[in-house]
């Protein structure tokens, strides 16, 4: 796709059916590879130019490194639920990103929409907000990030589970950050 060409692609993973990208870049982006299984974990250390990581576990980033990518980029990827009321971050962890409770193989199976309602929707009321961090103490959220840091993830994302973003930006902004400079 990066040579402006239209591309068809019949694999075994996907397929693609005259694809074209019209504003080619200079060069093309980094392909980051998300991994959580040994399998997949040796793949994206070989082919990837990064990994994107939902754990702390070693064990990915250990294989991922085995296989390449020791000296590549490691994002990690956390999800929180700020807010000042409890109970509002306990609903909208549930209402807004309940996939966060589900095991890790099992996503990989879903496929449509309904597949994701059919999982969640028997959970317990609560699993989302066990899966998430759901707090406003700022030292939860240093505590969080740190984990990442002292893994070796050297990009650190944090998916904010709510409507308030400009608060949580602010709160982040004056709050936690500052704990890493």
């Amino acid at each position: 796709l990066w040579t402006g060409d239209l591309v068809s692609h019949r694999g075994r993973h996907y397929e693609v059916d005259r694809a074209r990208i019209f504003d080619v870049p200079e060069s093309p982006p980094q392909l980051m590879v998300a991994a959580a299984g040994k399998r997949t974990s040796r793949m994206a250390g070989k082919k990837g130019d990064g990994l994107i990581s939902v754990t702390t576990d070693p064990k990915p980033m250990e294989t991922f490194d085995e296989a390449g990518g020791r000296n590549k980029p490691k994002y990690l990827k956390v999800g929180v639920c700020w807010d000042s009321d409890t109970e509002q971050m306990q609903r909208l962890a549930r209402e807004q990103w309940p996939i966060e409770a589900v095991p890790g193989r099992l996503m990989s199976e879903l496929r449509i929409p309904e597949d994701f309602e059919s999982v969640t929707e028997p959970m317990s009321k609560d699993a989302p907000s066990r899966a998430l961090l759901c707090s406003a103490d700022p030292a939860e959220h240093v505590k969080l990030i740190q984990e990442g840091i002292d893994a070796g993830y050297d990009h650190i994302c944090v998916h904010q589970i709510g409507p308030r973003q400009a608060e949580f930006v602010r709160f982040y902004a004056e709050q936690v950050l500052p704990e890493f400079r």
